[in-house]
């Protein structure tokens, strides 16, 4: 490719998500962090724009010196919990049939202490949810 000025645009897999990042490539020779973050003005994940040319590849990256290897974006997925909760009749530890489940619970998500509120990936507690039945009713016509 010629020299000159670029962005990686990514499309990440579907229930992946955008680690943070958006560091400048062009000042950072490090192979193991994300250069990626959604660009406000179009919502794509993108890096930062960085200049490709001849003799100027970051040392650290191991490779010759007519490229950039330090460009990285970093993905996670999505995770999700247990979405059960049941009164247990017979007190076995397992919804079985007839057992129904318990609307209006609040659920929270917590650190290992019990009583701090778990984060999400920018910091920001995760928000308790409450428990809901859904009946679905069909009929045969």
């Amino acid at each position: 490719m010629p020299e000159g000025d670029y962005v990686v645009t990514v499309v990440p897999p579907a229930g992946y998500f955008p680690t943070m990042g958006g560091v400048d490539a062009d000042d950072d020779a490090s192979d193991y962090d994300s250069n990626c973050r959604v660009n406000p003005a179009n919502g794509a994940i993108q890096t930062q724009p960085f200049t490709l040319a001849a003799g100027t590849e970051p040392a650290d990256d191991g490779d010759d010196a007519n490229g950039n290897m330090t460009i990285d974006c970093g993905f996670y997925s999505g995770v999700s919990l247990g979405n059960k909760i049941w009164f247990d009749t017979n007190g076995n530890g397992q919804q079985d049939s007839g057992e129904p489940g318990i609307s209006g619970i609040s659920v929270s998500l917590m650190d290992v202490d019990g009583s701090t509120p778990a984060t999400d990936i920018t910091g920001k507690p995760v928000a308790p949810v409450t428990t809901y039945l859904m009946v679905i009713t069909c009929s045969l016509t």
